[in-house]
């Protein structure tokens, strides 16, 4: 048997043969081999020679970190104490890997001049590297010792790729929830053996990454005083399957048994996202929604169930109306369970946005979301997602039935700013939605200074949930900080580049900066259809500038600036025709009221708001009635050559 085996990425073949040249040198012998396809390599003997090395070296890059088949080997390096993280190429490392101190080779200097170098052969010598001990992942034992500190791992793992300085302590509070998570079970050989302990791995990361409920390892005894969860996973050739199961203290039976997919054909990335999935609905049973409260929220028997399935529905985005239907089950059962309500109203109020129903209807929700808030605050005065519902409903961002033009126009800027203050200064809630929807309203009115630290809070408290970080991105790109805001897109595209409000975002950020062959890259791999089709014709006409191929555009972008006001507006700011962008987002915003105002801050229309098209749009929806508040102007009349329009402010 060898003393070393060695994990690594086909792509990083160059790097691997000379670090196995240079390990060889020393008088350690190797076992490594690319020639076995990734499913074969979980045979018996690959698993034996793990089993048998001294240390397994796992060589770390962005496209390692991607690679299922390199983590699920790190995982089962680890669960035997084996594991030596070799840092090849700087990147972001997978949750699951954050605590342990990766050897930093990423010069490629493999000899004795290298600290580094002989670091790692120290390691290689002791068995283990850093945190290695066999103790540290055996049964019984605490997954991580200081789940309180982790919390901000996640965070301050993407902010340290961003290069932006973090404090930690985010969760500094008594902690949360104890929760024992079993083995999990292969049905399927198509998978390696180690992808169940890799998925119940990264699904402790989610946990303590985010929340400050406590996973500890279970050997699949059920422990009725506790929170549980155990799952099988199953694969075929089109769709990996996460068959979980999930308890509540003082159950016999499950409270939910949740399916979980993911295709096939994007294996190496199935761990992390099915692992993060589980994980948010787990701590949304445990924690009843506020994943920063310190106790368990223990729901009687006959209100649990529906609030299990109402976290399955959420985390999985299944319709509206279930999950208005279930939260009506859970408050009847639970009256007193003041989240219950608050997700309640924050549904209802989601329902009254335009689509189908008729103004009465949605009236009518508008009306039964602030009852449902109203009751929440009154069993909970500090309900921090109760709070940010009543701020937006008072602000009038769902609409009002007493619109004067085209579409209501926003007003009580006090209230809502002072509601917004309390949400973000109580405990977050399993969602931080308050704090993100507070940010991206300051946006949305101009003010994207001050929301970038509301923004990179709640991006650092909650690293798995992107679309916040991305909300962090556009205030930091709309305040002028366009590196910086590249430098967070660049992580998240790193660890959740296929989910597409992030490569959204990214095409987004590479329109405004006229980065077009990179806006051209990810519409090619990304989108498909029509709509890949419609962003490649925009960006050689934006880039291109001939006059058939603009005039093509235009006639295009004008047959849509109605049936599909939104794409319209983005075709006409990136050709810079922004006038006729203005008329588009006014068309826009009646089509689909003031919440679409969310919509136009994105930083692609910073030019567009320059305009006094503009400026009629902003009178109609009452925005200079905020802005002629004392230290609310927009950071647009603040600037170097502000609008004429500005002089009204």
């Amino acid at each position: 048997m060898a003393d070393i085996f060695l994990s690594y990425k086909k792509e990083d073949r160059r790097i691997a043969e000379r670090l196995v040249e240079a390990l060889r040198a020393e008088g350690l012998t190797v076992w490594w081999d690319d020639a076995i396809t990734p499913r074969a390599a979980w045979d018996a003997m690959i698993e034996e020679e793990i089993s048998q090395a001294r240390a397994v070296v796992v060589m770390w890059s962005p496209r390692a970190v991607q690679s299922d088949w390199v983590r699920t080997e790190a995982h089962f390096a680890q669960d035997h104490g084996k594991l030596v993280p070799v840092m090849v190429e700087p990147c972001e490392l997978p949750l699951a890997f954050m605590l342990r101190q990766a050897v930093d080779l990423s010069d490629h200097r493999f000899d004795a001049s290298s600290a580094e170098w002989r670091k790692l052969l120290d390691w290689i010598e002791e068995g283990a590297g850093p945190g290695g001990d066999r103790a540290s992942t055996a049964r019984g034992k605490r997954w991580y010792a200081r789940p309180a500190i982790l919390a901000g791992a996640g965070a301050i793992a993407l902010l340290a790729a961003t290069g932006v300085a973090v404090e930690s302590g985010l969760f500094e509070e008594e902690l949360g929830p104890s929760l024992i998570v079993d083995p999990f079970e292969m049905r399927s050989d198509a998978l390696p053996p180690a992808f169940a302990a890799s998925i119940v791995d990264e699904m402790n990361s989610g946990f303590t990454a985010a929340t400050r409920v406590r996973p500890t390892a279970g050997d699949g005894t059920r422990d009725l005083d506790a929170f549980q969860v155990a799952g099988t996973i199953d694969a075929d050739a089109d769709t990996i399957t996460l068959y979980s199961r999930i308890w509540v203290p003082g159950m016999d039976a499950p409270v939910l048994s949740p399916k979980l997919e993911y295709p096939a054909a994007d294996a190496e990335d199935a761990s992390f996202f099915l692992a993060m999935r589980l994980a948010r609905i787990v701590r949304c049973i445990a924690t009843g929604g506020l994943s920063a409260g310190g106790d368990a929220v223990l729901l009687p028997a006959r209100a649990a169930v529906p609030w299990a399935q109402f976290c399955y529905l959420d985390v999985t985005e299944e319709s509206l109306d279930q999950r208005i239907a279930t939260l009506r089950d859970v408050v009847d059962k639970a009256p007193a369970f003041a989240n219950g309500w608050a997700n309640l109203g924050d549904m209802l109020a989601d329902s009254s946005l335009p689509g189908g129903a008729s103004n009465e209807e949605r009236a009518a929700a508008r009306a039964a979301a602030s009852e449902a808030i109203d009751k929440a605050l009154e069993i909970d005065p500090d309900n921090a997602r109760a709070l940010g519902v009543k701020a937006y409903l008072a602000l009038g961002l769902m609409g009002s039935t007493d619109a004067a033009g085209p579409f209501a126009p926003l007003h009580d800027f006090a209230e809502w700013e002072d509601l917004s203050k309390q949400a973000i200064a109580a405990s977050l809630s399993n969602c931080g939605c308050e704090g993100i929807v507070y940010a991206q309203t300051l946006m949305a009115l101009g003010r994207y200074d001050a929301a970038i630290p509301i923004a990179e809070r709640y991006s650092q408290a909650d690293p798995t949930r992107p679309a916040y970080a991305i909300v962090w991105a556009e205030a930091l790109e709309g305040a002028g900080d366009l590196s910086k805001s590249a430098r967070v897109l660049a992580a998240l595209d790193n660890r959740w580049g296929e989910m597409p409000v992030v490569h959204m975002a990214i095409i987004f950020h590479n329109l405004r900066a006229k980065q077009w062959d990179a806006a051209r890259a990810h519409v090619e791999k990304h989108l498909t259809g029509q709509y890949a089709q419609f962003h490649l014709d925009l960006i050689e006409a934006a880039q291109r500038r001939d006059p058939a191929k603009l005039a093509a555009m235009r006639a295009e972008l004008a047959g849509m600036a109605q049936s599909s006001p939104a794409l319209a507006l983005r075709g006409y700011a990136v050709l810079g025709d922004n006038a006729q962008a203005a008329a588009a987002m006014r068309n826009a915003l009646v089509a689909n009221g003031p919440f679409f105002l969310w919509h136009t801050a994105k930083p692609l229309y910073r030019d567009v708001w320059a305009t006094d098209e503009f400026a009629a749009i902003a009178q109609a929806l009452g925005l200079f009635d905020y802005w002629k508040m004392p230290g609310r102007k927009p950071d647009i009349c603040l600037a170097g050559d502000p609008p004429d329009w500005c002089e009204r402010v």
